[in-house]
């Protein structure tokens, strides 16, 4: 009681540190004092109500109290799994708070459940929408994931990170255009951030929307002061449109989608796949007898006329 009477004392005085003297005091009571854990949980419980900060180390121990003493008569189960649902988002990397997490459930799907139930028990608390949606990502639920995530944007419409997250789920449950009204929601709330035209893009190509897609990755690669990446994409682009076109008019764009891929790896030599399909390409571009045959000789320029999109030409090797 003396040491408890101590902690009482500094958290009367000492208000600015009340969450460090409150979480010793729940500590002593645990540890040294063995007290009851029911009363230790609300020590515990209001450590972090002062200061949600602190380190993971005190969660997991409140986490563990929760785990112990959960029983039908009680809520310290779904306690524990709203607590190590919080750690694994705070800390993504920390495979521990997952496993903890995956512990307490039969399966992520009851997961899944189980944070749908506590949103709707309380549909206007954000918190628990992200709770929900976070966990239907992580179950890979996109479908399930876009309820929460749709209600999320309209309350909180300049976030970032549900925008972000919605845009994806959009596009892993083929909904396009959804997707791209996303993405350019999110162009208008960060206009320089390279990654979301490059993404606008790919749902212009997988619309088969393929000047919209070019335009898009071009722009990725201007903001990113020369990404590469975008730039391979638009080779994808270029190799794909050559399968609409016939002998050597199909060799030409296939000979524009591979020097597009060594101007993509000449900008980024870490890109492993542009490689891969310059080298795939190399028997489909035109040969030396297929210009001996039309007359063409090195450096000469020759429109792509078979797909009106492209607009460029080549010049002859």
């Amino acid at each position: 009681d003396t040491i408890l009477y101590f902690y009482d004392l500094a958290l009367k005085y000492r208000a600015e540190d009340k969450a460090y003297f409150q979480m010793r005091k729940a500590f002593v009571a645990e540890t040294w004092l063995n007290m009851n854990p029911e009363e230790v949980i609300k020590l515990y419980e209001q450590a972090f109500e002062f200061d949600k900060d602190l380190s993971s180390y005190w969660y997991n121990r409140l986490g563990q109290l929760y785990i112990a003493q959960a029983n039908e008569n009680n809520y310290y189960k779904l306690k524990a799994i709203d607590l190590y649902n919080f750690l694994s988002e705070r800390e993504p990397d920390n495979t521990t708070w997952v496993e903890i997490l995956e512990s307490l459930v039969e399966n992520i799907d009851e997961l899944v459940q189980i944070t749908k139930k506590n949103w709707e028990a309380n549909k206007e608390d954000l918190s628990r929408a992200w709770k929900y949606a976070s966990t239907a990502i992580r179950a890979k639920n996109y479908q399930e994931a876009i309820i929460p995530l749709e209600f999320l944007v309209q309350k909180s419409p300049e976030t970032i990170n549900y925008w972000n997250q919605l845009a994806t789920a959009y596009q892993k449950t083929d909904q396009l255009n959804k997707a791209e009204a996303a993405f350019k929601k999110l162009i208008q709330l960060e206009p320089n951030k390279k990654e979301h035209y490059l993404n606008l893009g790919i749902v212009y190509k997988d619309q088969g929307k393929f000047a919209a897609a070019r335009t898009q990755f071009q722009i990725a690669s201007e903001k990113g002061n020369g990404w590469g990446l975008p730039i391979y994409y638009e080779g994808f682009l270029y190799e794909q449109a050559a399968r609409n076109c016939s002998d050597f008019d199909a060799k030409v764009v296939f000979l524009l989608a591979q020097q597009t891929y060594r101007k993509a790896l000449s900008l980024d030599p870490s890109l492993d796949m542009a490689r891969e399909r310059i080298n795939a390409l190399a028997g489909a571009v035109p040969t030396k007898e297929d210009y001996f045959f039309r007359k063409s000789k090195s450096g000469d320029t020759i429109p792509i006329t078979c797909v009106s999109w492209i607009g460029k030409s080549v010049t002859v090797p």
